[in-house]
């Protein structure tokens, strides 16, 4: 079964009655998809993005995206051993990101078509630092934001170059 095969769901027990009831396996939302049925998240973020800009200076605010983005990248790589940047590049696509990378003159410039936490730089362009920290702790390097802040945000990250490079197209 598809729902069950991609999380979606998971056998909670067995019908037990008469007749010949398909399917006898009861089925129940599986916990960890619930998350992903909730519409809740971005508008938090958002107020919560806002709150921050109210009680916080800059510099804090800079402190606690790049933490973030740091418990991020330590939840995905809890060893902490360096990724290539294809697999870093995985990692933003996962999170909502459609990401190229391109070689520069020193290292890479991995290149959004968007921004998988758009919402969030519309109230707080220095958001892109979360996910600048979090492909610095992927990556195992000091990553750069270069992103495009106006109309519709485009993530931009520059990563200096270490060691191989296994990132298709580059």
């Amino acid at each position: 079964m598809v729902l069950e095969k991609d999380g979606w769901i998971r056998p909670a027990g067995r019908r037990r009655g008469e007749g010949a009831g398909k399917p006898s396996v009861e089925y129940e939302l599986n916990p960890s998809a619930e998350p992903l049925l909730s519409s809740a998240y971005r508008p938090y973020l958002v107020a919560l993005l806002s709150a921050m800009q109210d009680r916080l200076g800059q510099p804090q605010i800079e402190g606690l995206l790049r933490d973030t983005g740091r418990r991020l990248a330590a939840g995905i790589r809890p060893d902490g051993r360096p990724v290539d940047p294809a697999e870093a590049i995985s990692v933003l696509e996962e999170l909502g990101g459609s990401v190229v990378a391109r070689k520069q003159a020193v290292g890479l410039r991995l290149e959004g078509s968007g921004c998988p936490i758009g919402d969030a730089v519309a109230v707080e362009p220095k958001a892109c630092e979360s996910l600048a920290a979090l492909l610095s702790g992927l990556l195992g390097v000091e990553v750069r934001t270069a992103c495009d802040h106006g109309g519709r945000p485009r993530c931009r990250f520059d990563v200096p170059p270490h060691g191989k490079t296994n990132t298709p197209g580059v």
